[in-house]
């Protein structure tokens, strides 16, 4: 149970990098 825990936290760790690098694409996009 515990490695899957752990598993679990890494994929929510890389899908809200995933998400921040969306957002933040089109705010650098928009200064530039």
């Amino acid at each position: 149970m515990e490695s899957g825990k752990r598993a679990t936290g890494v994929v929510v760790l890389v899908a809200m990098m995933v998400v921040l690098q969306l957002m933040a694409a089109p705010m650098a996009m928009a200064r530039s």
